[in-house]
């Protein structure tokens, strides 16, 4: 299928709101998030970077807090303001990465089963549940002190009851491994290694989970071990897949084998868009989407693997099995481009 994809945007929900900011999380965005003015900005900035490894250190316990609202009901979340990854909820008002939320808005249904495969501290665990009351969600962090993060977080949502945190690492094998932060600061990157922390891990065809619907997965470049460990379970339940790639050019081949692995197994591809408006019966594709307008709309582009390279370095990819392509077209319409 080479046809493009749309649906009306779902408007980002706003489940999460700061309510307590410490100094520790206004230093990390002023340092790391924000745009500076001009070259002397740059260079104060890259100073400020230096530096914040070195306050984060000397501050020690540093909490702040956010609201987090399910089907109109809030609760107040205390969290860790040293996992730099919670900048999800307090870098910008519009969301934490815009195109897995819709697509879990759009694929993921009410009593469906989520995975979230390098979870963190639940974000999309959270976001997934916010507005859904029968959903189980399985979220997969291998990081002790982040997992912590993660059980904290789920206890003071009150979804313990629907979310079962693990701490391990999906891979290809069961048995112990190591994982590394390479900067030893953002633990979003925190990456399988020769040294490091030492974990679990686990793969998932032999956990006896319940079968999922969807599963988010960001693996740090650990994906395809994932997914070979997984193999059963996609060739069984054909689930929704949303993961990050990020190709290494000077060996594309090492990263281009994820996608050939899922088309092996008979997914589709597809690149996340926005179709925008430019006119009056004038729309274009546009991959770079930020921000959002009030007349966007959520676009699938599909891609091959030997076309990957045509997009942008990182991106969130969605693979959806053929035998699933029927519910796809059920959420989405084609789209035909007018003829040049």
């Amino acid at each position: 299928m080479n046809s493009i994809l749309v649906t009306k945007f779902p408007r980002p929900r706003r489940a999460f709101r700061v309510t307590r900011l410490p100094f520790l999380a206004r230093f990390y965005r002023f340092a790391f998030h924000r745009q500076p003015g001009s070259r002397l900005g740059i260079h104060g900035q890259k100073v400020l970077r230096k530096l914040f490894p070195i306050f984060r250190k000397l501050c020690g316990s540093s909490r702040g807090q956010f609201e987090f609202t399910r089907n109109g009901q809030a609760k107040l979340i205390s969290f860790n303001a040293r996992n730099s990854q919670f900048f999800g909820v307090y870098v910008t008002t519009e969301g934490y990465e815009l195109e897995v939320a819709a697509l879990l808005d759009v694929l993921l249904p009410e009593g469906g089963t989520f995975y979230d495969v390098g979870s963190n501290w639940g974000y999309f665990a959270l976001y997934a549940a916010a507005c859904r009351n029968q959903l189980t969600v399985h979220a997969f962090e291998p990081l002790k002190e982040t997992h912590q993060d993660l059980v904290e977080c789920v206890q003071q949502a009150g979804l313990s009851a629907h979310t079962t945190c693990h701490n391990l690492a999906l891979s290809d094998k069961d048995g112990e491994a190591h994982i590394q932060i390479p900067d030893g600061l953002h633990s979003g990157i925190a990456t399988i290694s020769s040294e490091g922390i030492q974990i679990t891990t686990r793969k998932l065809d032999g956990m006896n989970l319940p079968p999922p619907d969807f599963i988010k997965l960001d693996a740090e470049n650990h994906e395809i071990e994932v997914l070979q460990g997984a193999v059963e379970t996609l060739k069984k339940y054909h689930p929704f897949l949303v993961f990050e790639n990020k190709p290494d050019y000077a060996h594309p081949e090492k990263d281009v084998r994820v996608l050939l692995f899922l088309k092996s197994l008979g997914y589709q591809l597809f690149v996340p868009a926005v179709r925008r408006q430019t006119e009056p019966g004038e729309h274009f594709i546009q991959v770079f989407w930020h921000p959002l307008t009030d007349n966007d709309d959520l676009a699938l582009v599909p891609f091959d693997p030997e076309t990957r390279f045509l997009y942008q370095h990182e991106l969130n990819a969605l693979a959806c099995h053929k035998d699933r392509l029927v519910e796809l077209h059920q959420k989405f319409a084609i789209w035909q481009p007018k003829p040049t």
